[in-house]
């Protein structure tokens, strides 16, 4: 009889137990939040920003350049070559602003992949997650991340 009780116990405390382990096995991260509280990430943001801006005072200026020659020009094909050459001068500069965004954002992401390592391990999390993916679930390690990530 006293094993009998003993594995009841023993069953009943496994399935109080259980399900904060299981919740606790994978980690969520709201990278939304992450962006908006990562100060490397906000100065990032506003670089880009700035970038674009100034390509597109570039691009505004080129095509108020295209609308004034094409109101001047007499032939079609004059105004072919025209935008194609502005648009030989834009593509590099676009290519160049796409090129840079993609580079920086990976190594940003990097930055953040390793600080959630971290994390993970400091709360014993196998598994870590963007918080859209998940509906229900998970340990939220977001504000622990973003306090790693500003440590640095």
């Amino acid at each position: 009889m006293n094993i009998r009780v003993w594995v009841i116990v023993s069953l009943m405390a496994g399935a109080l137990v259980a399900p904060a382990f299981a919740a606790s096995e994978f980690g969520v991260v709201d990278m939304e939040r992450v962006a908006s509280r990562y100060s490397e990430a906000i100065k990032l943001q506003e670089e880009l920003k700035k970038r674009r801006e100034t390509f597109q005072a570039t691009l505004d200026d080129k095509t108020k350049k295209f609308e004034e020659f094409r109101k001047k020009a007499k032939k079609e094909d004059e105004v072919r070559a025209f935008a194609a050459k502005i648009e030989s001068e834009l593509k590099p500069k676009q290519e160049e602003l796409v090129r840079y965004e993609q580079e920086q954002n990976m190594k940003m992401f990097a930055k953040i992949v390793a600080a959630s390592d971290v994390v993970a391990k400091k709360y014993g999390v196998g598994t870590v997650v963007d918080k859209r993916v998940v509906l229900s679930g998970g340990y939220d390690m977001t504000d622990a991340l973003v306090v790693e990530l500003n440590k640095k």
